[in-house]
């Protein structure tokens, strides 16, 4: 694994295999010992094909009071 993306901490194997439900890739999970960041490894270029339309069904819209 490598260095934290949030604070350069070193990164340790949580889950060395987990298969990812929508695209059945194989991944590792990291975490970092120094402040707890989940890390997936390979990190995926795009995260689009991972998300499913159901996850971007407007449930993390803002809603504005009138």
């Amino acid at each position: 694994m490598t260095a934290c993306n949030g604070c350069g901490g070193a990164v340790a194997t949580r889950f060395d295999r987990v298969l990812d439900p929508q695209t059945r890739e194989e991944f590792t999970i990291g975490v970092c010992e120094q402040c707890g960041l989940g890390h997936t490894q390979p990190q995926p270029e795009d995260l689009g094909r991972y998300y499913g339309a159901q996850y971007h069904g407007g449930r993390h819209r803002w809603r504005v009071p009138s």
